[in-house]
């Protein structure tokens, strides 16, 4: 490889983590509502919360912003894809944006606990299903899905 190519691959590889990241200012309260499934001002009451927890600790140049960290979790949970895609969006990793959830949902169940219901046996979950079949207008699938006592 010749040294022109070199340092073009290594530039590049500096300014990656110094892209344009996505910030809660780029999206209308209709678009927030398409991506990221809340309205803008309840997307902003989220990042505002969790601010402190979010934020870096690290003190690196180039660290995540928590409102970025919101966002790229509300996607994830909202669209249920996978972290490759979500991550590419807002131009990271894969690792990171499994760490970033991760870190999003332990300190949204921190401050929003109240908002998460966890069933504690069988019986309650079966209920909770057939009632939401009902209520939807669900047919025949409540004997094929598993669903699994989960522990806070």
């Amino acid at each position: 490889m010749d040294i022109q190519m070199i340092q073009e691959i290594e530039f590049q590889n500096q300014n990656w983590r110094k892209a344009h990241r996505t910030v809660l200012n780029d999206f209308s309260d209709v678009e927030c509502r398409q991506k990221f499934r809340l309205p803008l001002r309840k997307i902003s009451e989220i990042v505002n919360t969790l601010q402190d927890d979010l934020s870096s600790t690290t003190g690196q140049n180039n660290s995540i912003l928590p409102e970025t960290k919101v966002l790229v979790s509300l996607r994830f949970l909202a669209t249920g894809s996978f972290q490759n895609p979500i991550g590419d969006t807002s131009e990271m990793s894969q690792a990171s944006t499994s760490r970033i959830i991760h870190q999003f949902c332990e300190s949204f169940m921190q401050h929003y606990s109240y908002l998460v219901k966890w069933y504690s046996s069988q019986e309650e979950i079966t209920k909770v299903k057939q009632s939401y079949f009902e209520a939807c207008g669900v047919k025949g699938l409540n004997d094929h899905i598993e669903v699994s006592v989960g522990s806070k």
